[in-house]
């Protein structure tokens, strides 16, 4: 119960696959900021190849999807752009301040410089961000093959909007719990 918040909320199945010499963790708690953050009650129909058995290298297939608007930060971001290798999973967030700053932040996204490989296959929803004239000059600039989920259906684009879903929930259960701490604190609850 203590260091369940302490980490980020993170699954305790998780925790036990990625240490486990933690013999006391538990397999599973009830956490209620946890339950409160969550806004899905389904995983996404069908299933998804596991990276082993993705044919492309890290690097090759990239997966992407737009996050917002939300409140503004600090910084006046308002979008999230969420990059993903399917290959790796490695996971490439990028503040916006607007959704056409999503241009530079595709340019910027060298996947090269991080895998030694050029960027193939770019994969995202039909959003007109992503298939407009710059994305279009874009793809063609870099030899890009753009690949657009069936419109409509999450499902097929699912590690990225696993993905979104994934960090939303953590922020929402987090903020939850600091709340609720926040609570404790000004009450005296002990």
């Amino acid at each position: 119960d203590l260091w369940h918040p302490r980490m980020a909320h993170v699954n305790p199945r998780l925790t036990l696959i990625a240490k486990p010499d933690l013999k006391e963790w538990p397999k599973k708690c009830f956490c209620s900021s946890c339950t409160q953050g969550k806004f899905h009650r389904h995983s996404h129909s069908g299933s998804r190849p596991k990276p082993e058995d993705v044919t492309w290298l890290p690097g090759e297939y990239w997966s992407c999807d737009l996050f917002g608007p939300v409140l503004k930060s600090k910084g006046g971001a308002r979008y999230v752009a969420f990059y993903i290798d399917t290959k790796s999973r490695f996971v490439y967030a990028k503040p916006l301040q607007e959704k056409t700053d999503n241009y530079q932040a595709m340019i910027d996204q060298d996947a090269k410089a991080r895998s030694g490989r050029p960027m193939r296959f770019f994969k995202s929803d039909g959003d007109g961000i992503f298939t407009g004239k710059e994305a279009a000059a874009i793809y063609a600039k870099y030899s890009l093959r753009h690949i657009q989920s069936a419109p409509g259906d999450s499902a097929s684009n699912d590690i990225v909007e696993s993905t979104i879903r994934t960090m939303a929930e953590l922020t929402t259960t987090t903020s939850l719990w600091a709340e609720a701490m926040c609570m404790v604190v000004l009450c005296g609850i002990t």
